[in-house]
């Protein structure tokens, strides 16, 4: 891959690089860490919400719990404990799907 790092960009491909050493059509597979922080985004984007995206969201993070870092997974578990105390983890429907993850073994 052709890259000038004090810019960040891929010349191969026109990209601006995230992190200067990833293109992604160079590296198409993204690393755990970028797995763990989309499914962190995702998650983070449907807690509170009264959407059906909660329940796609919920049985992916189910699917893909034994790949996510230790920290991803405390990190879910905590702000799922926190909106079920403050109330902001949606209607009855979703503050049970996301009881599901707090079931889940770490």
């Amino acid at each position: 891959m052709e890259m000038n790092t004090i810019t960040g960009h891929c010349n191969k491909h026109d990209q601006i690089l995230i992190d200067e050493k990833k293109c992604v059509f160079c590296n198409p597979e993204p690393s755990k860490d970028h797995k763990d922080a989309m499914i962190f985004y995702a998650f983070r984007y449907c807690l509170g919400r009264m959407t059906y995206a909660v329940i796609d969201c919920v049985e992916y993070i189910i699917w893909a719990w034994d790949d996510l870092s230790d920290k991803t997974k405390d990190r879910i578990k905590k702000e799922i404990n926190e909106a079920l105390e403050s109330g902001d983890a949606g209607m009855d429907i979703d503050r049970n799907k996301w009881k599901k993850i707090l079931q889940l073994k770490d």
